[in-house]
């Protein structure tokens, strides 16, 4: 199994560069798997009516909200989900493994780094770290106040 943790500002590119991976890493012939920290959070969200695509605003003020609420009582918090949810995909690849499926091999893309345990965590689970930039590309939104929570400090650094 390899990890894929992918690094950056909001609305960089992060997401554009999962999807490109996924693809790519189905093409050669192993199974792609988009499993991010936050994923949890975003599906609480919208069981709570906040969609990104009505109304981002709110759906990114509830899940700044919520999930630095949860970092304060447990840091890992949302890390121990996100490892969760790679065991399931290990247990997986390890039964396909011993039914001799041919296409085995599990890629976990993350496409919202944004913490130092985070980083730790993939370090520990030997993952690749990708840092995608806007280089000189202006950012949309690039001064609003969501960017100066802590979840765009790493980023920023």
């Amino acid at each position: 199994m390899q990890i894929i943790l992918i690094c950056g500002k909001g609305r960089v590119g992060k997401t554009t560069v999962a999807r490109l991976l996924a693809k790519k890493v189905f093409e050669s012939g192993q199974i792609p798997q988009m499993i991010s920290f936050a994923a949890p959070l975003k599906e609480d969200a919208e069981l709570k009516g906040y969609k990104k695509e009505d109304n981002p605003k709110k759906y990114r003020e509830y899940c700044q909200q919520i999930g630095e609420g949860q970092r304060e009582i447990d840091p890992d918090f949302w890390i121990k989900l996100f490892n969760e949810r790679v065991e399931i995909s290990r247990n997986d690849e390890e039964k396909a493994i011993s039914c001799k499926e041919k296409y085995w091999e599990r890629v976990i893309i993350c496409d919202d780094c944004r913490y130092l345990n985070e980083l730790a965590y993939g370090r520990l689970n030997e993952a690749t770290l990708l840092f995608v930039t806007s280089d000189n590309r202006e950012l949309i939104e690039e001064d609003a106040e969501w960017r100066m929570h802590k979840s765009e400090e790493m980023a920023t650094s």
